[in-house]
């Protein structure tokens, strides 16, 4: 789990919401946090259009995701409730994907 009150730099106070699919808990991240999770997902061989993951703080779920995140390489990802089913949109100029969120 990550803990955002020792990281190991200054912060630049700007922050992205998150949600826990599983258990709905909300929280914020800060943005340098957010790209060392980018990072991270990119090494661990992830494809670039992922969100970028985080575990809940509360229940452990290993895929918290951000609500609403512009990334570093254009990908625009939205989560979005709809008719009981979770998912994130992501979008770049040229499309649209749809991920379930299980």
């Amino acid at each position: 789990m990550f803990d955002f009150d020792s990281f190991p730099f200054e912060l630049s106070g700007k922050t992205v919401d998150y949600i826990c699919p599983k258990c709905k808990y909300k929280f914020v991240a800060p943005i340098e946090a957010v790209l060392e999770f980018e990072e991270e997902d990119e090494w661990n061989g992830l494809p670039i259009s992922t969100p970028p993951y985080t575990i809940c703080s509360k229940c452990n779920y290993e895929k918290c995701v951000p609500m609403d995140y512009k990334s570093k390489r254009g990908y625009h990802h939205i989560y979005k409730e709809e008719r009981g089913k979770t998912r994130v949109l992501t979008k770049t100029r040229r499309r649209l994907q749809t991920a379930s969120i299980e």
